[in-house]
Formats: C-alpha cells, structure tokens, sequence
C-alpha cells in the first residue's frame, strides 16, 4: 500500500518531463529545408531562370507564432529573379516550384537576415520560417521589358562597333597617306640624286682644254 503513493509521484513526474520535454523549442535550422504543403493541380509551369515571378507569402522568426510579415493582406509580390533583391534562402527554396504550389521553408539565419537582423522586426543570427505560394511565373521572353532590354543592348553594340569601325577606317587613310608621302619624297630624293649623278657625269665627260704656251 506504501508504494502506490510513490509508483503514482512517479507516472506524474515522468508525464510532467514528458511534457516539458515536448514544449521545449526545436533547435534553429543551420541549412535550408523545404516541404511541399499544397502541390500545384498540374505543373505546367516551372519557376525557371531569370524569370517573372508573382508571389503571396507568410514569414515569422523561428520560435514565434506571430507573423512579421504577410502578403495576403495586400498585393502579390512581384520579383524578377537574379535582378531584385531576395533572400538567399528564399530564392534558393522556391527553385523548381510551379504555379499554384505552396511550400514551407525553414531558412537559417546565413540565408536570412544574418548578424545584422532587421530592427525591431528580426533579431539578429535569426532563422526564418517562410509559407510561400507561387501565383505566376513567366519566362524572361515572355517579358516586354525582356525585349526592350535586348534592343537597348543591340543599339548600344551598333553604335560602338560603328564608331570602331569608323576609327579604323581613319586610322588606315592616315596610314596609306603617310606611306604615299614617304613615297613620294623618296621618289623626289632620288630624283635629286639621279640628277646629281647625271651632271656630275657630264662634267667627267666634258674634254679638257689644254692650256697654249
């Protein structure tokens, strides 16, 4: 009968630590990891390099409920991969998504915000937990401003290869025109020399006039 007291403080320890063991928090992620919540109906449709993408997303800090930022109360979110600003741990998770798919990431600090945070949003060395959902995504030539940027590009090449081109050309007329001078005076210089040859052999040739006694 003594030991049902003890057996029973026991079971009520064990369940407590238990517990506690359960509530206390998970250690912070040190890599990237991502799982798929809502796969897309059909993927038709790939996040692909450089492209358009429209996205709505929830964030909160590791270890907190509460939401520090939330898309869904406003617009989508428009990014232009490799030319806004992104996480690193963001972009890299949202690779291979397809439009309507929605995805957690767990990203750790060095992909967030890292030492620096954001005051009085992210404290610093911070993970971050992501609830992203891709809206759209379109390839850079399906993008006018694609287009727009090829043809400033090609301009540019024209302009300069033209005036490329055109110091060249200046180039070699001054060239020819130097080696036509150069060729000129020494067809003068050896006028002038054949012409001193010239007199100086008909002054050998000239017969000599003797003196009369």
């Amino acid at each position: 009968m003594l030991k049902s007291p003890l057996w029973l403080l026991i079971f009520f320890l064990t369940l407590v630590l238990a517990d506690q063991k359960a509530k206390a928090p998970l250690p912070p992620p040190t890599k990237l990891l991502g799982g798929t919540i809502r796969a897309a109906p059909n993927c038709d449709r790939k996040i692909g390099a450089n492209a358009r993408i429209t996205v709505h997303y929830k964030a909160s800090v590791w270890g907190v409920k509460e939401l520090f930022e939330n898309t869904y109360k406003k617009e989508p979110i428009v990014y232009r991969l490799g030319r806004d600003k992104m996480l690193k741990g963001l972009e890299q998770g949202i690779e291979g998504m397809c439009v309507g798919e929605i995805r957690r990431l767990l990203i750790p600090a060095d992909l967030a915000y890292g030492e620096l945070g954001v005051p009085g949003v992210v404290p610093p060395n911070s993970a971050l937990v992501y609830e992203v959902e891709l809206i759209d995504s379109l390839p850079p030539w399906k993008n006018p401003w694609f287009w727009i940027g090829i043809a400033g590009f090609a301009s540019a090449y024209y302009i300069v290869d033209k005036k490329t081109k055109g110091k060249d050309e200046i180039k070699a007329s001054k060239f020819l025109e130097s080696k036509l001078a150069a060729g000129k005076e020494g067809v003068a210089v050896d006028n002038v020399a054949a012409a001193t040859v010239t007199e100086g052999e008909k002054e050998d040739s000239a017969p000599v006039k003797e003196k009369s006694t």
